[in-house]
């Protein structure tokens, strides 16, 4: 008997784990491609690692954003940042995977470590002068439609909006400022 209840919560958390891979596989796709326009050849949910951490802090970033509060920011930096190194390290035996992962890394910095930061709720969220609030309002509106590539990419566009717009050079000009 306590083997078949082994056996049952065994089979249902990897049938959950499997349901995240898909939603993370977008969600990874389409950052790569928002942020560092990567190639992505096949199905990369046949090399990813389990999802769940990517979905987890997706989740959350969407969750933090919604708070429409500094704290909420604050929180949704260290999100993107961890959705970020999670996206790396589960896609890393895809071979099919085009990217620039070093300038993925150093834009997802910026986020974690701005030289400055202006926030003013439903307006403005400007990391080192470049504001991202249009993107990152985006990407949760596609997140909360179900449409996790395009919340992705819209995440990866507000990343790849921080290299476009300078952050990175004032990011290398200024002293170490982590947001946590």
């Amino acid at each position: 008997m306590l083997s078949e209840i082994a056996i049952g919560t065994q089979v249902g958390h990897q049938l959950q784990s499997n349901q995240y891979v898909s939603e993370a596989a977008q969600i990874a796709t389409g950052l790569l491609k928002g942020a560092v326009k990567a190639e992505i050849k096949g199905d990369i949910t046949k090399c990813m690692h389990d999802g769940t951490m990517i979905y987890t802090d997706a989740k959350a970033v969407v969750t933090d954003l919604e708070e429409k509060s500094l704290g909420g920011i604050i929180k949704a930096a260290k999100a993107i940042y961890d959705t970020v190194s999670e996206v790396k390290l589960a896609t890393s035996d895809c071979s099919g995977i085009l990217a620039d992962w070093n300038k993925l890394e150093t834009i997802a910095a910026v986020m974690s470590n701005p030289a400055s930061f202006t926030y003013e709720v439903g307006k403005h969220m400007i990391f080192n002068g470049v504001d991202i609030h249009t993107r990152l309002d985006d990407s949760v509106a596609q997140y909360k439609l179900g449409n996790f590539e395009a919340f992705g990419e819209d995440l990866g566009g507000a990343l790849a909006e921080l290299i476009v717009g300078g952050a990175i050079e004032v990011e290398k000009n200024s002293e170490n400022l982590f947001l946590w």
